[in-house]
């Protein structure tokens, strides 16, 4: 994929914004599928999509070419998650503190939109591993690359993998036996 975007980087360098856009024909539904499950709402996550594009564009100069550009535009995404999810947190605080604890939760859940269990249980992890399971589970990546996104030493990151699928392993299986005494409660 990389080669066949190189023309088109080139061309953006050169102002031709038409040249950008096919860029971001290309890579948008990857960037999103790495922005969604980290920031658990879909109007977050394209919003940030949107603003990673629009960094890239602005900071295109910038990019060298011995890395890929799929790498530097996921290092901008993973970012602005990383600010969006600690604006987030700022948010939670403030309105625990202009709340009852209970009514907050309910609020935050609400406000996050969490809707799909999978993204409850990784909303449960910090916002670094997290992005260590998107990009290694739904991308693929090699923790080489996830290193060059995160800043991170590839070793590191293993452990903190390792760490997160156990733990993510413990609470689906603690939802799966909430999901059957449920069904029990409801069947008498």
């Amino acid at each position: 994929m990389q080669a066949s975007l190189e023309p088109y980087l080139e061309a953006a360098r050169n102002g031709d914004r038409q040249a950008f856009e096919e860029v971001v024909k290309r890579l948008q539904q990857p960037v999103f599928r790495y922005c969604y499950p980290m920031l658990g709402s879909r109007q977050d996550a394209e919003d940030v999509v949107q603003e990673t594009f629009i960094r890239a564009y602005r900071h295109l100069h910038r990019y060298r070419e011995s890395g890929q550009f799929s790498g530097w535009l996921f290092t901008i995404a993973h970012r602005l998650c990383l600010n969006k999810l600690k604006s987030r947190s700022r948010i939670r605080t403030l309105m625990r503190r202009l709340t009852a604890e209970g009514d907050a939760a309910r609020l935050s859940e609400t406000a996050a939109g969490i809707a799909d269990d999978a993204l409850a249980m990784l909303d449960g992890l910090k916002p670094v591993t997290r992005a260590i399971v998107v990009l290694k589970v739904l991308h693929g990546l090699s923790f080489e690359e996830i290193a060059r996104i995160c800043g991170l030493p590839p070793a590191t990151l293993r452990k903190r993998y390792e760490r997160a699928k156990k733990q993510l392993q413990r609470e689906h299986s603690i939802y799966n036996q909430r999901q059957m005494e449920r069904m029990d409660y409801e069947c008498t």
